[in-house]
């Protein structure tokens, strides 16, 4: 793997065990029925939920 790639990964984790995920704009969707789009972090792939324009926050559980 590319060193500054390796790097980039490392740092963007460390985010988010700090509780700062970084949205993956690969796997945004608007689920079947639902007026809200959804997405998962980049890096740990917890689940995130669009409250508005560039408004994204982490899913609450159940």
């Amino acid at each position: 793997m590319d060193s500054k790639r390796v790097i980039k990964w490392i740092a963007g984790r460390l985010n988010c065990l700090r509780g700062k995920h970084e949205r993956s704009n690969k796997r945004a969707r608007k689920p079947d029925g639902a007026d809200h789009y959804e997405s998962v972090c980049s890096y740990c792939g917890v689940p995130m939920q669009r409250l508005g324009k560039r408004n994204w926050v982490v899913k609450q559980r159940p």
